[in-house]
């Protein structure tokens, strides 16, 4: 009951980024059954259904590498399952991993050069998060919709701390295997959140807690005969009250996923230091005036928000600031490659009738966008402009080799001036 109405839970139920946390628990709780029943009583096709689950599970979610660990723990402590038994799942688990591990070595992260030594360096700034982590499982009333780190209190977490060792302690439960894989539990399904550089995400999302909060109830378990100091009908009073006020937060928070706007607006409120929550706030609002605002005071709390000096360009551009426009969007350049801003600074050196450098920053968005609509014809038009028609032409031959669709009129006026 209590997983299932638990407010920390929200982010993984109603926004569509969490769900992928949900699929990983199918996939691991499965493949922990399967593992169970095929060291009970052998056979192919439990060996394969549970290798083949794992699979899934890495695909799903790079922290199912964590889960042959607690699935051998599970077998060992809990079912005192030899190790011969399960040495032919560990096979398994060995091929799938090395699968995995083919396809992922040509992903985006691979070509990270700096990523391990970020990874390390982030770790030990973000041993908090694991106590606001726990903070939120037993008191979820600091909860936002877009958590940063330096934003969370450690009270609640500090004093869930006390309240859980409390409990291991009074009820003895640290002699059972369950209390120990239960934190194991928890604590490795969350150390990835320690070594996500900062530079790739800054966020403690609640929907990471959703297979962690499972290993803190497994260690709640053999607490619970502790509990049989009170009468069962006020045990039962007292989780149902829990139960029902943990309904009323979900049902409320689910709302805030609603829609972009209600999001962001909730993002804001809730980490009010977030210089990426206010810019994604400003790119949602209608108003010219509130999105003028927000970029800048977005701004203030981080010049450098990958992004943000392009809004505010685009911003100065509709106010015909031009100059402002320039100003930020140079800015813009020195930290993302994105062809728009490299465009927009063509828009405004063509303006002010610089058309070699219109030219110059519409030859860089065509070389790091190919197929750009708008780019391509306007540099023919820039080329013939300033009497460049061989390179006009040979824009224009490009065009029909990459398929594009030719403006009406413009091929009729390249070869009638040559």
């Amino acid at each position: 009951m209590l997983f299932a109405v638990h407010p920390v839970l929200s982010q993984a139920v109603a926004w569509i980024p969490g769900r992928n946390d949900m699929l990983l628990m199918i996939f691991f709780l499965s493949g922990i059954i399967i593992s169970i029943d095929y060291v009970k009583t052998p056979g192919p096709g439990r060996y394969i259904a549970q290798a083949f689950l794992f699979l899934l599970a890495l695909f799903t979610k790079e922290t199912a590498v964590i889960i042959p660990l607690i699935i051998a723990a599970v077998l060992c402590f809990c079912f005192h399952t030899p190790v011969k038994k399960i040495l032919p799942l560990a096979a398994g688990w060995v091929v799938a991993i090395f699968a995995w591990f083919l396809v992922r070595a040509s992903a985006t992260l691979a070509n990270r050069q700096d990523l391990f030594t970020d990874m390390f360096r982030s770790a030990y700034g973000r041993l908090p998060a694991i106590i606001q982590y726990l903070g939120k499982i037993f008191f979820p009333f600091n909860l936002t919709v877009f958590p940063v780190t330096g934003e969370i209190t450690l009270w609640w977490g500090i004093i869930a701390v006390l309240l859980l060792g409390g409990l291991i302690v009074i009820s003895k439960s640290y002699n059972k295997p369950l209390t120990w894989i239960g934190l194991f539990w928890f604590l490795a399904f969350l150390l990835p959140v320690l070594l996500v550089p900062k530079s790739l995400n800054d966020q403690v999302f609640e929907h990471r807690l959703y297979i962690p909060l499972t290993g803190i109830l497994l260690v709640l378990v053999p607490t619970i005969p502790f509990s049989g100091i009170w009468p069962e009908k006020r045990r039962l009073l007292v989780f149902g009250m829990i139960g029902l006020v943990f309904a009323v937060i979900s049902f409320i928070r689910t709302g805030y996923y609603a829609d972009p706007l209600t999001f962001w607006t909730r993002a804001v409120e809730g980490s009010p230091r977030s210089c990426y929550a206010r810019m994604m706030l400003g790119t949602k609002v209608a108003s010219p005036a509130e999105r003028e605002k927000l970029f800048l005071e977005a701004w203030k709390l981080d010049s450098t928000q990958n992004n943000l000096n392009y809004y505010l360009g685009k911003v100065m551009a509709e106010k015909k600031s031009f100059d402002s426009s320039a100003f930020f969007l140079r800015k813009e350049i020195r930290r993302t490659r994105n062809p728009d801003v490299f465009f927009m600074l063509a828009q405004l050196a063509y303006m002010k009738k610089q058309y070699d450098t219109t030219a110059a920053y519409l030859e860089k968005v065509i070389e790091m966008d190919p197929l750009h609509p708008q780019a391509n014809p306007n540099l023919v038009l820039v080329y013939m402009q300033t009497g460049r028609k061989e390179k006009a032409k040979s824009v224009l031959d490009g065009m029909k080799k990459k398929g594009m669709q030719i403006p009406e009129g413009l091929e009729t006026m390249v070869t009638k001036i040559r």
